[in-house]
Protein backbone atom coordinates (compact mmCIF):
# COMPACT_ATOMS: atom_id res chain seq x y z
CA UNK A 1 0.00 0.00 0.00
CA UNK A 2 1.20 3.22 -0.69
CA UNK A 3 1.38 5.92 1.81
CA UNK A 4 -2.11 8.06 0.18
CA UNK A 5 -3.55 4.73 0.05
CA UNK A 6 -3.19 3.90 3.84
CA UNK A 7 -3.97 7.82 4.85
CA UNK A 8 -7.22 7.22 2.76
CA UNK A 9 -8.30 4.14 4.43
CA UNK A 10 -7.43 5.06 8.30
CA UNK A 11 -8.89 8.50 7.63
CA UNK A 12 -11.92 6.94 6.22
CA UNK A 13 -11.98 5.06 8.60
CA UNK A 14 -11.73 7.38 11.25
CA UNK A 15 -14.77 9.88 10.25
CA UNK A 16 -17.02 7.16 9.67
CA UNK A 17 -16.39 5.40 13.09
CA UNK A 18 -17.00 9.09 14.49
CA UNK A 19 -20.21 9.73 12.94
CA UNK A 20 -21.09 6.13 14.03
CA UNK A 21 -20.24 6.79 17.53
CA UNK A 22 -22.25 10.25 17.53
CA UNK A 23 -25.55 8.13 16.02
CA UNK A 24 -25.05 5.97 18.88
CA UNK A 25 -24.86 8.51 21.24
CA UNK A 26 -28.19 10.43 19.70
CA UNK A 27 -30.02 6.68 19.19
CA UNK A 28 -28.94 5.27 23.18
CA UNK A 29 -28.38 9.06 25.40
CA UNK A 30 -30.12 11.90 23.45
CA UNK A 31 -34.29 10.84 24.17
CA UNK A 32 -36.41 13.35 25.23
CA UNK A 33 -39.57 12.98 27.48
CA UNK A 34 -42.35 14.43 25.66
CA UNK A 35 -46.11 13.97 26.90
CA UNK A 36 -46.38 11.43 24.69
CA UNK A 37 -43.89 9.19 26.15
CA UNK A 38 -40.38 8.90 25.18
CA UNK A 39 -39.05 10.38 21.87
CA UNK A 40 -35.80 10.19 20.20
CA UNK A 41 -33.53 13.60 19.85
CA UNK A 42 -34.71 15.31 16.34
CA UNK A 43 -30.83 14.71 15.64
CA UNK A 44 -30.95 11.37 16.02
CA UNK A 45 -32.28 10.45 12.07
CA UNK A 46 -29.39 12.70 10.52
CA UNK A 47 -26.56 11.50 12.41
CA UNK A 48 -28.39 8.03 10.69
CA UNK A 49 -29.01 8.68 7.58
CA UNK A 50 -25.53 10.53 7.30
CA UNK A 51 -23.55 7.23 8.63
CA UNK A 52 -25.79 5.61 6.02
CA UNK A 53 -24.27 7.86 3.34
CA UNK A 54 -20.91 7.82 4.41
CA UNK A 55 -20.70 4.07 5.02
CA UNK A 56 -19.58 3.26 0.47
CA UNK A 57 -16.12 5.44 1.01
CA UNK A 58 -15.51 2.57 3.47
CA UNK A 59 -16.63 -0.03 1.29
CA UNK A 60 -15.54 1.07 -2.05
CA UNK A 61 -11.52 1.34 -0.04
CA UNK A 62 -12.27 -2.30 1.12
CA UNK A 63 -13.00 -3.14 -2.61
CA UNK A 64 -10.10 -1.15 -3.82
CA UNK A 65 -7.66 -2.63 -1.34
CA UNK A 66 -8.99 -6.41 -2.03
CA UNK A 67 -6.83 -6.97 -5.41
CA UNK A 68 -3.44 -4.73 -4.61
CA UNK A 69 -3.64 -5.68 -1.03
CA UNK A 70 -5.58 -8.09 0.77
CA UNK A 71 -5.51 -11.18 -1.72
CA UNK A 72 -1.72 -10.94 -2.83
CA UNK A 73 -1.05 -11.16 1.32
CA UNK A 74 -3.48 -13.86 2.07
CA UNK A 75 -1.50 -16.03 -1.21
CA UNK A 76 2.24 -14.74 0.59
CA UNK A 77 3.38 -17.35 3.15
CA UNK A 78 3.15 -16.25 6.92
CA UNK A 79 3.06 -12.23 7.44
CA UNK A 80 3.06 -10.52 10.86
CA UNK A 81 -0.16 -9.11 10.24
CA UNK A 82 -1.61 -11.89 8.17
CA UNK A 83 -3.90 -12.79 11.25
CA UNK A 84 -5.30 -9.50 12.26
CA UNK A 85 -6.02 -9.22 8.53
CA UNK A 86 -7.99 -11.73 8.12
CA UNK A 87 -9.97 -11.20 11.24
CA UNK A 88 -10.60 -7.74 9.58
CA UNK A 89 -11.94 -9.46 6.76
CA UNK A 90 -14.54 -11.45 8.71
CA UNK A 91 -15.31 -8.68 10.99
CA UNK A 92 -15.88 -6.52 7.92
CA UNK A 93 -18.43 -8.99 6.29
CA UNK A 94 -20.34 -9.10 9.61
CA UNK A 95 -20.31 -5.53 9.59
CA UNK A 96 -21.71 -5.03 6.18
CA UNK A 97 -24.55 -7.60 6.63
CA UNK A 98 -25.61 -6.51 9.82
CA UNK A 99 -25.79 -3.09 9.02
CA UNK A 100 -27.31 -3.95 5.17
CA UNK A 101 -30.09 -5.73 7.91
CA UNK A 102 -30.64 -3.57 9.88
CA UNK A 103 -31.56 -0.94 6.75
CA UNK A 104 -34.48 -3.73 5.99
CA UNK A 105 -35.74 -2.99 9.53
CA UNK A 106 -37.19 -6.72 9.83
CA UNK A 107 -38.85 -6.97 13.53
CA UNK A 108 -38.16 -4.52 16.44
CA UNK A 109 -36.41 -7.33 18.32
CA UNK A 110 -34.00 -8.41 15.54
CA UNK A 111 -33.00 -4.87 14.57
CA UNK A 112 -32.23 -4.97 19.04
CA UNK A 113 -30.37 -7.29 18.11
CA UNK A 114 -28.72 -7.12 14.97
CA UNK A 115 -27.55 -3.31 15.98
CA UNK A 116 -26.01 -4.14 19.16
CA UNK A 117 -23.65 -7.05 17.34
CA UNK A 118 -22.97 -4.62 14.02
CA UNK A 119 -21.80 -1.53 17.05
CA UNK A 120 -20.15 -4.52 18.72
CA UNK A 121 -17.96 -5.38 15.27
CA UNK A 122 -17.50 -2.07 14.50
CA UNK A 123 -15.80 -1.14 17.74
CA UNK A 124 -13.73 -4.72 17.12
CA UNK A 125 -12.92 -3.20 13.89
CA UNK A 126 -11.75 -0.06 14.38
CA UNK A 127 -9.74 -1.51 16.89
CA UNK A 128 -8.22 -4.13 15.18
CA UNK A 129 -7.71 -1.88 11.99
CA UNK A 130 -6.16 0.69 14.35
CA UNK A 131 -3.39 -2.10 15.76
CA UNK A 132 -3.19 -3.38 11.73
CA UNK A 133 -2.15 -0.12 9.96
CA UNK A 134 0.06 0.97 12.92
CA UNK A 135 -0.07 4.45 12.44
CA UNK A 136 2.71 4.35 9.76
CA UNK A 137 1.53 6.96 7.83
Amino acid sequence: MTKNEKKYFLFSNLFISIVGIVYFIFKNFMVLETEYGVRPHSSTSFWLHFHIVTVPILVLGVGYLLPIHILPKLKRGNSPRKVSGIFLISTFLVMVVSGYLLQMGLSSEFNRVTGWLHSIISGIWISIILWHIRLKI
